[in-house]
C-alpha cells in the first residue's frame, strides 16, 4: 500500500508540473495561492509548532512576493501576519501556535487565509482540540506519568472458563470491576467474550459476544457505553451498552462505525486498540503493523473520518515494530501506547513526541488501563497473565541547607484564581530540625496553569547521618477543581556521603567501577552481573570472589557479596580467574570421560577413553603435545585451550560388516561370519548385502526395492525405502532395455528415512511405449 501511495504521489507531481507549465501562459491574476500542512490537528496544550504550514504559488517569480496571512478565530491559534516567498522559490513555511483558553469548547475548525497582489486568495482549515478534561485537575507538576509507576504484582494467571487470547482491558465504571476482552479461543473453539474480574484478578462472571470477528480493543465511551474494535474481516468500532447485569452483547444491536484505515492493512494487522476522547468526541486507535499507525476516528456529516495523528513508523522506528493498545489521559493530553514486540509503554503527546517509556516484563502484552484514580496501572498479556503497577509519590532528592522549589500544575487555565493548602508529613526527618514544617496556602492566578512553592531544608550539623524523608501533600483543594494523580511529593534529604570504591579487571560490577557515593546507613549488595565472560579462542573469565574493606565483608566467594550497611568509606576488589576449554570429540563407538568442560588455567587433568562393546580404541589425535596417544588414559596440562579426538574402530565380520550392527539383530554369537553370509529372512538378500542397503536382515519385507514409479508429462519419479545413513547411485534411462547398457544418472544422492527416497528424471513422453530399466545402488557414505 505504501508503494502505491508513492506512485500516486509521483503521478500527482507530474500532473502538477504539467499544470504549472499551463499556468505560465495565463495572466498573473489567474493564478492562486494554496496551503499545505504536515499536520491539521492541534491540541491546546501544545507548544508552538514550527514549519507545519506552508503557503505556495504555482510557479517561481523573479521577485520576492509578500503574502498576508490571517485566521478566522485568533482566540484559538496564532500565526504570522505575513511571510515572504523569495524569488526563485514557490513556497514558504510558517508556524502555528495553539492558544490555551479556559473554554470547554471541544474541537473547533479554524480557517487560515492567504492574500497576495496578483494572486487569488487561498483558504486552509485546521482543527484545535480542547485538552484538560471536563473539570480542571490539580496536582504536583510532572512531565511524565509513567516514570512514577512501580511493578507490584507480575505474571499472575487470570482464571476463568477460557484462559487464552486475552486482548484488552477496561474498568466497568459502575462497579469498578476489571473487564478483559478475549478476542477468540482457537484451542477451545470459543467466540470472542468478556470475562469480568475484580481488580485483584479474581474471576467473577462472563459476558458472551455474538457477531464479532477478531475483537482486539475495548474502551469506555460514556456512562455504560463501551466501544469494541475489530481487525478481522471488517475494521469496525461497535458501541454497546454493558452494565453489571449484562450477560450477552450482540454486534448487530450496537452502533457500528465502519473505519477506513488510511494505508489499508495486511491480514491480521488492523486496529489493535481503541480509546475515547470525551472532550473532543472522537476515538484514537492504533494499527498493529505494516504500517504501524496512530489515528483519530470521528463521525462527520459525511460518515466516519480517519485522520493520521502522526507518523508512527518514523516516531517508533528502532523502538517498536508493532502497536498493541492505547489509552488517553484527557488532563495531560497524552496517549499511552503499548507495544508487544517493543515490550514497553510509550507516553506520547498528540504530535508523537515521546515523553517517557516504561519497559515491561510481560510476554506478549496486549492491553492496558489505569484505575483507582490513576493510582494503579494494569497490563494484560497473552495468554492470560496480569501485571499490576502502583503510582509512587514524585521523588525529590535534596541537600541540607537549601531551599527547594516545586511546582503545582492546573490541567487548564481558569477564569478565577485557584487556591489550595499544602502540608508536610515527616517519615524519618524531624520537623524544625531537618526541614521547615511549612503549611501554606497557594494560589494559582486567573488564566495561569502553574505556581511554585519553596520549602527550607535545614543544615542540622549531624555527622554522620543517614538519609531522611518527609512528604509534602495537597489538602483542601479549591472548589471547582479535582485532585490529580500526583498529590504527594517525597523529599529525601541526602545524608552524610561515604565512598564505596569498586575495582574489577573484567565484567560489569554493581556498584559500578570507580568511586561511588552513598548516604550513611545505605543498604547495599555488591555483585558482578556478567560472569563468566567467554572470550575468543576457548578462554573463559570467571569471577570467583571478592576482598572487602570498611563496611564490606572482608572476603568471600562467588559473584555477590552479602547485604551490608554503609557506615564508613569502603571498597570492593573483585577477583577473577581464567578457565580454558578442553574439547573432546568421539570418533566411532566409544566415550570420553573428563572432556568437554572448562578447567582452570594450568590444571593437570586426565581424560579416559571408554570403548563400546564390539569396538577397540585406536588412539588420540589433536592437541596432545606428544603424549602416548595409544593409551586409554591421556594426561594433559591445561596451559591453553585444547581440542582432542579419541578414535574407536569397530570389529568386523566377513565382507567388512560391523559386529555391533550384526548384534542388533542376532544378539551375541560366536558365528558372526556365518550369519553375515546367510539370508536368514529368505528375501533374496544376504545379511552383508542388507548391511550395505541399511535394511533389516531379519525381516523379509525389508530390502532394497522400488516402491513407486510415477510418470507426469516428461518426468519419471522413482521411490524406494532409503536411509539417511546411506547414499545412492541411479543408473538407467528412457529406452534402456538391459542393465549393462544403463548409464549413470546421478550419484551421491542422500537417502531419506521416510516416507521414501525419490529420484526424478526426464524421460520419454508419457505416450511413448518405450521400456526402460533403472538400477538403484546403495553405498556407504
Amino acid at each position: 500500500m505504501r508503494r502505491n501511495k508513492y506512485y500516486i504521489r509521483n503521478a500527482l507531481l507530474a500532473l502538477s508540473a504539467a499544470s504549472t507549465a499551463f499556468m505560465l501562459s495565463l495572466p498573473v491574476s489567474a493564478q492562486s495561492l494554496s496551503f499545505s500542512f504536515t499536520n491539521t490537528i492541534f491540541s491546546e496544550n501544545q507548544d508552538e509548532q514550527p514549519n507545519v504550514a506552508r503557503v505556495h504559488i504555482p510557479a517561481t517569480n523573479a521577485f520576492d512576493l509578500s503574502v498576508e496571512l490571517s485566521v478566522t478565530d485568533p482566540t484559538e491559534i496564532l500565526i504570522p501576519t505575513g511571510v515572504t516567498i523569495q524569488a526563485g522559490s514557490v513556497s514558504k513555511a510558517f508556524f502555528v501556535s495553539p492558544i490555551a483558553d479556559s473554554e470547554i469548547d471541544g474541537t473547533l475548525s479554524v480557517s487560515l487565509i492567504a492574500d497576495a497582489v496578483g494572486y487569488g486568495s487561498a483558504t486552509g482549515t485546521i482543527e484545535v482540540a480542547d485538552s484538560g478534561g471536563f473539570i480542571p485537575r490539580l496536582d504536583f507538576s510532572s512531565a511524565s506519568q509513567l516514570e512514577h509507576f512501580t511493578l507490584i504484582a507480575s505474571n499472575l494467571d487470570l482464571g476463568g472458563p477460557v484462559d487464552d487470547n486475552f486482548s484488552a482491558s477496561v474498568i466497568l465504571q459502575s462497579t469498578g470491576e476489571l473487564m478483559i476482552l478475549l478476542n477468540r479461543s482457537p484451542g477451545l473453539g470459543q467466540p470472542p467474550r468478556i470475562q469480568v474480574y475484580n481488580t485483584n484478578g479474581v474471576y467473577q462472571r462472563t459476558v458472551t459476544m455474538t457477531g464479532f470477528n477478531d475483537a482486539e480493543g475495548m474502551c469506555r465511551v460514556t456512562n455504560d457505553v463501551y466501544a469494541i474494535c475489530e481487525e478481522g474481516f471488517n475494521d469496525d468500532i461497535t458501541l454497546v451498552t454493558i452494565t453489571p447485569a449484562t450477560t450477552t452483547i450482540a454486534k448487530g444491536s450496537g452502533q457500528i462505525l465502519s473505519v477506513t484505515l488510511p494505508f489499508g492493512k495486511l491480514f491480521n494487522k488492523g486496529m489493535e486498540g481503541v480509546t475515547y476522547d470525551v472532550m473532543n468526541h472522537c476515538f484514537y486507535v492504533v494499527q498493529e503493523a505494516f504500517p504501524m499507525g496512530v489515528y483519530r476516528i470521528r463521525e462527520t456529516t459525511n460518515g466516519v473520518a480517519t485522520d493520521v495523528l502522526f507518523d508512527a513508523e518514523s516516531i517508533f522506528s528502532g523502538l517498536a515494530t508493532d502497536l498493541s493498545e492505547l489509552t488517553y489521559d484527557p488532563y495531560s493530553g497524552h496517549l499511552f501506547i503499548l507495544s508487544d514486540e517493543g515490550n514497553r509503554i510509550f507516553e506520547c503527546t498528540m504530535t508523537g513526541e515521546i515523553v517517557d517509556t516504561l519497559p515491561l516484563i510481560a510476554n506478549q502484552a496486549e492491553g492496558l488501563n489505569f484505575f483507582a484514580d490513576e493510582q494503579m496501572l494494569f497490563i494484560v498479556s497473552e495468554p492470560n497473565h496480569g501485571f499490576w503497577y502502583r503510582r509512587n509519590p514524585i521523588p525529590h532528592l535534596v541537600y541540607e541547607g537549601t531551599n527547594e522549589t516545586f511546582e503545582v500544575g492546573l490541567s487548564r487555565p481558569m477564569t478565577n484564581a485557584v487556591t489550595l493548602d499544602l502540608s508536610t508529613l515527616a517519615t524519618g526527618a524531624t520537623p524544625v530540625i531537618d526541614f521547615s514544617p511549612t503549611t501554606g496556602n497557594l494560589a494559582i492566578a486567573t488564566g495561569q496553569t502553574t505556581e511554585s512553592f519553596s520549602i527550607t531544608i535545614i543544615e542540622d550539623g549531624v555527622i554522620p547521618e543517614p538519609d531522611e524523608s518527609f512528604f509534602v501533600r495537597m489538602t483542601n483543594l479549591h472548589q471547582g477543581v479535582t485532585a490529580g494523580p500526583n498529590l504527594s511529593l517525597l523529599f529525601t534529604i541526602l545524608g552524610t556521603p561515604h565512598t564505596v570504591d569498586v575495582y574489577s579487571p573484567y565484567g560489569t560490577p554493581s556498584p559500578p567501577l570507580g568511586s561511588n557515593f552513598f548516604s550513611h546507613t545505605a543498604v547495599l549488595t555488591g555483585f558482578i552481573s556478567d560472569s563468566p565472560l567467554v572470550l575468543p579462542g576457548g578462554t573463559q573469565l570467571v569471577c570467583k570472589g571478592w576482598i572487602g574493606t570498611g563496611s564490606v565483608p572482608s572476603q568471600g566467594s562467588g559473584t555477590s557479596t552479602p547485604t551490608f550497611t554503609v557506615t564508613n568509606s569502603s571498597s570492593i576488589f573483585w577477583i577473577w580467574t581464567t578457565n580454558v576449554w578442553l574439547g573432546a570429540t568421539v570418533l566411532g563407538g566409544g566415550q570420553i570421560v573428563g572432556g568437554n568442560q572448562w578447567l582452570p588455567l594450568n590444571t593437570n587433568v586426565t581424560i579416559t577413553a571408554v570403548t563400546n562393546q564390539y569396538f577397540e580404541f585406536e588412539g588420540w589425535s589433536g592437541d596432545v603435545s606428544g603424549a602416548d596417544t595409544n593409551q586409554l588414559q591421556l594426561p594433559l596440562l591445561m596451559d591453553r585451550s585444547r581440542d582432542v579426538s579419541g578414535a574407536f574402530s569397530a570389529f568386523l565380520a566377513t565382507n567388512d560388516v560391523p559386529l555391533w550392527w550384526l548384534a542388533q539383530y542376532y544378539g551375541p554369537t560366536a558365528n558372526f561370519d556365518v550369519v553375515t553370509l546367510s539370508d536368514s529372512d529368505l528375501d533374496g538378500f544376504s545379511t552383508w548385502q542388507e548391511y550395505i542397503s541399511d535394511t533389516n536382515p531379519t525381516n523379509a519385507e525389508s530390502f532394497l526395492q522400488l516402491n513407486s514409479i510415477s510418470r507426469i508429462s516428461g518426468e519419471l519419479s522413482l521411490g524406494w525405502p532409503g536411509s539417511t545413513a546411506r547414499i545412492y547411485t541411479v543408473y538407467g534411462g528412457g529406452g534402456i532395455t538391459n542393465l549393462p547398457a544403463a548409464m549413470e544418472l546421478t550419484n551421491g544422492l542422500p537417502g531419506m528415512d521416510a516416507p521414501e527416497t525419490t529420484y526424478t528424471t526426464y524421460t520419454t513422453p508419457s505416450t511413448s511405449p518405450a521400456a526402460a530399466f533403472f538400477w538403484i545402488e546403495a553405498n556407504l557414505p
